[in-house]
């Protein structure tokens, strides 16, 4: 398995904006077999951070995610919303509860 969790700064008053543009991935990602995870956080009293939480089958899975149309459409959308990316951290899932 592959984990990968980050941390996008969005333009300022653009956080719900990019949530939401996140959340709308999180669901196409359903369709996904490879995908196990991909959970969408907000940080209390950041309005402008939103985190992400992936978990996929192995890293390949990950990249090959990354060339899917929908997925270029949605990183296409996103990218104006996000001022910064930060806490970038991959990891090797050892399991858990919605493991």
């Amino acid at each position: 398995m592959y984990g990968l969790q980050g941390r996008f700064t969005a333009q300022p008053g653009k956080g719900d904006e990019l949530a939401a543009l996140l959340l709308e991935a999180a669901n196409a990602m359903r369709r996904l077999d490879d995908c196990l995870l991909y959970v969408i956080g907000r940080v209390p009293g950041e309005p402008d951070a939103v985190l992400v939480y992936e978990v996929w089958t192995s890293s390949e899975a990950h990249a090959a995610s990354l060339d899917n149309e929908e997925t270029k459409a949605a990183i296409a959308r996103g990218r104006p919303l996000i001022a910064g990316m930060s806490d970038r951290v991959e990891f090797e899932p050892a399991g858990g509860k919605g493991l």
